[in-house]
C-alpha cells in the first residue's frame, strides 16, 4: 500500500535509526519554533509518570499480551514474540497502553477516531520488507482539530501528537504510539519495550515506528528515485562485509550500527550509509536529504545525553532543539566567524580550498547549548557559500539570492514571505555581521535572537513607510526585545526592527501572548 509507504518516509524525517536512508530536521527554525514533530521531540517519561496507569498496565499485561499475540497471528502469521527471542516483554517505565499503535487489519479494528495503517509487505530479490507490521492504529488529518502538539491531552493515554508534514489540505497532525528509549537514569533499553514486534522505539522521537525487517536492509543503500516507496531494479546498492556488518536486532528492530569496518571514521565525516560512520552514529545522506541540505552526507549521533552514548573525541553533545524539547546530537564544535581556508578551520573544506559550494560553515549557537563539557559557540553544518547579493531584510524566494557571510546566509520563510537573513550570535553581531551599511553611525542591522534583521526608525509606522526597505515587513519597537538584540560594537540601538507583518489577531496571540491584536496598517502586534 503506497499510503503506508509515504507515511514511513514522512516519519523518517526524525527516524534515522529505524530508516536506512531517512533524514531529520536538525536545526529548527531560527525563531525558536518549538512545535513537536518527529525530528526534534523528546517525550521523556519522568519519575512522576502516572502510577495508577503503570499499575493497570502491569495488572493487564498478560491479558494484553495474549490478545495482541492473537491479533498479530491473525494479521501476519508470525508466532515469534519478544519472549521467544529472549527480549524484554516490557520496560518498567513504559508509557501506559492506549489505542495508538494497536494492531489492525481495517479501521473498524481501531478505537473510534483512529484509522488503520495496514501492513504492507514488499518483496525484493527474495527478501520481505514489512511496513506497519500487523497494522497500526493512528489518527491523521489536517489542522490541530485532529490533535494539538501543544496539548498533551489531545491524544488518548499512551499516544503523542506530532506534526506529520504539509498535506493537500494543509498542515497534518496525528496521534502515534509513545515509548521510552531509556530507563529513568538515562540508561538506554536494548529492546523496543512498549512497542510491538516489528516496531522500533525511535531514539529521536520516542515513538513506536516501523523498524528493520531483515539483515539485508541494514546493509543496503536505497535511492528511491521515482518516489514510489518500492525498491526497483537499479535503486538498491548492497554493501558487502568489507563495508558493512550491521544486522537487524531482533529485540529492538533497529540496525545494529556497528560502525565503519576498521574504525577510520568520525562524526562530521562524509557518508552514504550508516556503516560509513562510527558505531552508534548514523548517516544523514545526501540522497535522502538533498545536496543543498547536507552536501556529501553527514555522520551524526543522536541522543548523546543517554548513558553510553557520549560523543567521541572531536565531537560535542549539543542541543539542537530547545529548552522544553531538547534534541541532543553529537556534532563537531567550531568557532563562528571562521570559514574554509582559515588556518585550523574545524569544518569540512572541500576542494578547491577556501569558500566554495559543498563546504560546511560554523553555525553559531549559544554556549549553554552544549550538554557535555564542550566549550564552543558553534557547530559544523552545511553552509551556503555560493552567495547572492540580496541584503539583510530584502525579499527573497531562495537562499542563493541572499548575502551569506561565512556561509550563514539564508532566505527566511518560516513566518510568511521570505526575507534575506544571516544566522548570528552575540559575538558575530559585535563583529558587524548583521550590518547592512558598515559606514553608518547607527545600527542598520541587528541580531535578533539568532538571525540578522534590518533596523528601522518608525515603530508602528504604516507598511511600506516605516523605515523597512521590504514593504512586507512591519517595524516593531525594539524595546520589548531587551537583551535578545545584539548590536555591532559601538553602534546605537535602533528604534525598531523589521520582522514579519502580522496577518491577524491569532498570529499575535500565538507569537506575543494573550491580549495582543494585529494592527493591519502597521503589520505589528499591539496591546
Amino acid at each position: 500500500m503506497r499510503t503506508a509507504a509515504w507515511i514511513v518516509w514522512a516519519l523518517c524525517l526524525g527516524s534515522l535509526a529505524a530508516c536506512d536512508s531517512g533524514d531529520t530536521h536538525l536545526t529548527g527554525t531560527p525563531d525558536g519554533d518549538d512545535v513537536r514533530d518527529v525530528a526534534d521531540i523528546v517525550e521523556t517519561v519522568g519519575p512522576d509518570a502516572d502510577a495508577d496507569a503503570d499499575a493497570d498496565a502491569d495488572a493487564d499485561a498478560d491479558a494484553d499480551a495474549d490478545a495482541e499475540g492473537e491479533a498479530e497471528a491473525e494479521v501476519d502469521g508470525d508466532d515469534a514474540t519478544d519472549a521467544d527471542a529472549g527480549c524484554l516483554a516490557e520496560c518498567v517505565n513504559d508509557p501506559p497502553d492506549g489505542p495508538a499503535g494497536a494492531a489492525c487489519v481495517d479501521s473498524v479494528d481501531c478505537e473510534a477516531g483512529f484509522s488503520c495503517w495496514p501492513e504492507d509487505v514488499a518483496v525484493y530479490e527474495g527478501e520481505a520488507y514489512t511496513t506497519w507490521a500487523g497494522g497500526y492504529c493512528a489518527t491523521y488529518g489536517t489542522g490541530t482539530t485532529v490533535c494539538d502538539p501543544y496539548d498533551p491531552r489531545s491524544c488518548p493515554s499512551g499516544g503523542t501528537c506530532i506534526y506529520l508534514g504539509a498535506g493537500l489540505g494543509g498542515e497534518a497532525y496525528g496521534c502515534l504510539d509513545r515509548c521510552s528509549v531509556s530507563a529513568r537514569d538515562g540508561t538506554p533499553w536494548g529492546d523496543n519495550c512498549d512497542c510491538r514486534d516489528g516496531y522500533a522505539c525511535d531514539l529521536g522521537s520516542e515513538l513506536c515506528l516501523s523498524g528493520c525487517s531483515n539483515d539485508r536492509e541494514c546493509c543496503e543503500i536505497w535511492d528511491d528515485r521515482n518516489g514510489n516507496g518500492i525498491r526497483n531494479t537499479g535503486e538498491v546498492t548492497q554493501l558487502d562485509a568489507s563495508r558493512c556488518t550491521d544486522t537487524c536486532d531482533p529485540c529492538s528492530f533497529v540496525c545494529t550500527l556497528e560502525g565503519c569496518p576498521g574504525g577510520d571514521c568520525a562524526v562530521g565525516d562524509r557518508c552514504e550509509h550508516d556503516s560509513d560512520c562510527p558505531a552508534q552514529a548514523q548517516c544523514w545522506s545526501e540522497a535522502a536529504a538533498g545536496a543543498d541540505t547536507v552536501p556529501g552526507g553527514l555522520c551524526i549521533q543522536q541522543r548523546c545525553d543517554l548513558v553510553g552514548r557520549e560523543c567521541a573525541a572531536g565531537a560535542g553533545c549539543v542541543n539542537l532543539g530547545n529548552t522544553w524539547e531538547p534534541s541532543y546530537v553529537c556534532m563537531v564544535p567550531c568557532t563562528p566567524g571562521t570559514q574554509p581556508g582559515d588556518s585550523g578551520y574545524a569544518c569540512r573544506d572541500e576542494d578547491p580550498p577556501g569558500p566554495s559550494a559543498g563546504d560546511y560553515a560554523c553555525m553559531p549557537t549559544d554556549p549553554s547549548a552544549w550538554y557535555d563539557e564542550t566549550v564552543a559557540e558553534g557547530y559544523c553544518w552545511a553552509g551556503r557559500f555560493a552567495a547572492g547579493t540580496g541584503a539583510i531584510g530584502s525579499a527573497c524566494t531562495a537562499s542563493d539570492g541572499c548575502v551569506s557571510p561565512y556561509g550563514l546566509g539564508l532566505c527566511g520563510d518560516w513566518g510568511g514571505a521570505g526575507f534575506c537573513t544571516v544566522m548570528c550570535n552575540e559575538t558575530l553581531a559585535a563583529d558587524g555581521v548583521c550590518e547592512i551599511d558598515p559606514a553608518a553611525a547607527d545600527a542598520t542591522g541587528v541580531c535578533y535572537y539568532s538571525i540578522c534583521v534590518e533596523a528601522c526608525d518608525d515603530p508602528g509606522g504604516p507598511l511600506g513607510a516605516n523605515g523597512c526597505d521590504n514593504p512586507a515587513l512591519g517595524c516593531y519597537d525594539s524595546g520589548p526585545f531587551g537583551a535578545y538584540l545584539y548590536l555591532a560594537e559601538g553602534r546605537t540601538r535602533p528604534a525598531g526592527i523589521c520582522y514579519y507583518a502580522c496577518t491577524g489577531d491569532a498570529y499575535c496571540t500565538e507569537s506575543w501572548g494573550a491580549g495582543y491584536t494585529c494592527d493591519r496598517a502597521s503589520g505589528t502586534c499591539v496591546r
